[in-house]
């Protein structure tokens, strides 16, 4: 028993899977990231690494060419770029195509690790890759009701708007431009450290030295286990003003009678404003394969409970002023509407021709089928819906009918030929067939294959429209050679002189 066989013996577990795969490829539909454009990852990584205070010539000697002298030696490295700013040094890494970003990160951070003597207060260095789901998805602004000054706020945007921002769901990183952040200012007299015989050096190494917490180990009694930390950091001004730099005889010294400590804020970094007004801009990026529109409507709910809450009790109000959700929107209702046209014009040439609203339906069956269920692969290969796959389903709109027409022809052509049993003239005109739309189907496909061995920029752009495609043309030969049978066994029917007023024009196709 062959499959066309079986499909028109057993209608009823054909239709059933069909109608399976329907109904998951819609839930699959809505469970599928959106996004404008395929995920793009460029075989870059960088290596970020903050030395507060540092001028760019010591960043560059005694940070990025030690990193540079380990670096150099990682796997499939093509190119290895630096830049050294103020209190920052960046080192960029460009790999090779084709290589594993995963696993370069890994390299990466075993060879900065073997990296010895750089400076103690230098932070430790971050590793971020690069991608197209790095830029950010939205941006809002924030500004002061009553016109006072904005920039103080740097400090209670972190602490409130960004900390709430990325606990959104799908929400990877968000950060703030503009504004200052409150510090404490140091102005050492230098005719009284002069007097004592300090230097500026000795003074912040005793600062630094007292600003932090120490582990003391730990006490048992019995069997309980107490750790023990000596709390050294700052908290408050007055530790700071009361800091002992020397003791001289029986007395001391302390920070506050050599300068003069104050808050006070830092110089900007960026300049924001918004219709000529002082503000706080603050972005959101999502996480790699979140959905952009989904986490866009969280953003806002955000928002919305943060204007009435604590931004309103400092007459605060942040806004929306960008989003990707409306490109997106626009771009892919466009490639929409394209794609069910396709399908409705597909539709209607075939009744034009066929003049038979039953064998239409039974061709036309095939593009919801081969198209809907197509998003099952999606969801399962863990691709997104975008341009550029649902251009591949609108190419692939016309293409689907071919094996179901040339199937539907075919039954068609037997029972002219006086096969009384419209059942056996489905199971052997489809038999008849078969091999010929599985070879064409499959030279279809194979075109695509390359595609799929790209791992370049390009590859990964075109690799959603070559798996549209390949998957609803391989469903659509499935649907070809089961439902199609079944259903013209059940809805055609074997009156010749009906048959051959359709063919007329069926064959003119």
């Amino acid at each position: 028993m062959n499959i066309s066989d079986y499909s028109v013996k057993n209608f009823i577990t054909i239709i059933s899977i069909a109608s399976l795969c329907f109904i998951f490829g819609v839930i699959s539909l809505k469970s599928i990231p959106i996004q404008l454009v395929p995920t793009v990852d460029k075989p870059e990584i960088t290596v970020i690494t903050d030395w507060s205070g540092a001028s760019p010539e010591e960043i560059e000697s005694e940070i990025i060419i030690r990193q540079e002298d380990k670096l150099k030696s990682l796997e499939g490295l093509e190119l290895m770029e630096s830049t050294s700013i103020e209190g920052k040094g960046e080192i960029t890494l460009k790999l090779k195509q084709g290589k594993d970003i995963d696993t370069a990160i890994i390299k990466v951070s075993n060879l900065l690790n073997q990296v010895k003597n750089l400076p103690s207060d230098s932070d430790k260095p971050i590793i971020k890759s690069v991608s197209s789901d790095t830029s950010p998805i939205a941006w809002f602004i924030l500004k002061s009701k009553n016109n006072q000054s904005i920039h103080e706020y740097k400090d209670f945007a972190e602490d409130f708007i960004k900390t709430a921002f990325e606990r959104v769901p799908g929400v990877g990183a968000s950060n703030i431009f503009g504004g200052r952040s409150k510090e404490i200012h140091i102005i050492i007299d230098n005719n009284k450290i002069a007097f004592m015989g300090l230097s500026l050096i000795e003074i912040s190494n005793i600062i630094k030295n007292n600003n932090i917490d120490i582990s003391s180990g730990n006490v048992e009694e019995g069997k309980r286990k107490y750790l023990i930390r000596t709390t050294g950091e700052f908290t408050s001004l007055s530790d700071i003003e009361n800091l002992v730099i020397r003791k001289i005889g029986n007395n001391s010294v302390r920070l506050k009678n050599i300068s003069n400590i104050s808050f006070a804020y830092e110089d900007e970094d960026y300049l924001v404003r918004h219709l000529g007004d002082e503000a706080i801009a603050i972005n959101a990026v999502k996480e790699t394969g979140a959905n952009t529109i989904k986490v866009f409507e969280n953003l806002l709910l955000e928002m919305k409970y943060l204007n009435k809450g604590a931004l309103k009790e400092n007459d605060l109000y942040l806004t929306n002023v960008y989003s990707d959700t409306f490109y997106i929107n626009s771009s892919i209702n466009f490639v929409k509407q394209n794609l069910i046209l396709g399908a409705i014009l597909s539709i209607i040439v075939l009744l034009l021709f066929l003049k038979s609203f039953k064998t239409t339906f039974v061709l036309a069956i095939a593009i919801p089928t081969s198209i809907i269920s197509s998003f099952i692969i999606f969801d399962t290969l863990g691709r997104t819906i975008n341009l550029v796959s649902l251009a591949g389903m609108s190419f692939a709109v016309g293409m689907v009918l071919d094996n179901s027409l040339v199937v539907l022809e075919n039954i068609f052509s037997k029972i002219e030929s006086g096969i009384g049993d419209i059942k056996e003239a489905c199971i052997k005109g489809t038999k008849e067939v078969s091999g010929a739309i599985l070879a064409s189907s499959l030279t279809t496909i194979v075109v695509f294959i390359p595609i799929f061995f790209l791992s370049n920029e390009v590859g990964q752009l075109f690799k959603d429209i070559a798996i549209a495609i390949s998957v609803s043309i391989f469903l659509s030969l499935l649907v070809s050679l089961t439902l199609i049978p079944g259903m013209s066994s059940r809805i055609l029917n074997s009156n010749k002189e009906n048959i051959k007023i359709k063919n007329k024009y069926f064959l003119k196709i």
